[in-house]
Parts: C-alpha cells; structure tokens; sequence
C-alpha cells in the first residue's frame, strides 16, 4: 500500500534517498522484531515497518536508480543482468 507514496517521494527528492530511508525503516522492523515480546510489537515491526521499508526499495523506486547507477559506474555491461534481475525477483 505505500509502493505509490515511495515511488512519488522518489519523483520529488531523488531515489537515493528514499531508498536509504526505507532500508533504515526495514533494519528497524527487524530489531524490533528481534525483541519483540507482545504480538503487537511484532505486528508493527513486521507489518509497519518492514513492509513500508521495502516499499522503498521496490520496482516503483530502485530501477531508474539502479540502472542509471550501474551505467554510470559500470558501462553497458551488467545492464542486461540487472535488468533481468531486477524481473526475476519480482
């Protein structure tokens, strides 16, 4: 449900920057998982905050990131890897 929130902050402040945040949120989902002593909290960490952090860091967000990424850096070399694996995880 927050894929489209994630993929229009992208739009707005560069998707770097949300996927760094979501990769904070979902690192925080798990160490409140990990200690996670009610089923409430555990629901919040597993459903709140790992799911909206991987939402940052889904389709919506990471292609154009990745790609331009990987061009910049690699070349034309590794795009049809991280194309086709960008589709096979999905």
């Amino acid at each position: 449900m927050a894929q489209p929130f994630a993929g229009r902050l992208a739009d707005r402040l560069g998707a770097g920057k949300v996927i760094a945040g979501g990769a904070v949120l979902y690192v925080a989902g798990l160490v409140l998982m990990a200690s996670a002593h009610t089923g409430s909290a555990l629901a919040v960490s597993t459903g709140l905050l790992i799911g909206v952090g991987l939402s940052g860091t889904t389709m919506s967000v990471s292609p154009s990131w990745s790609t331009s990424t990987m061009m910049q850096f690699m070349g034309h070399l590794f795009f049809p890897i991280l194309y086709a694996c960008q589709f096979a995880a999905a």
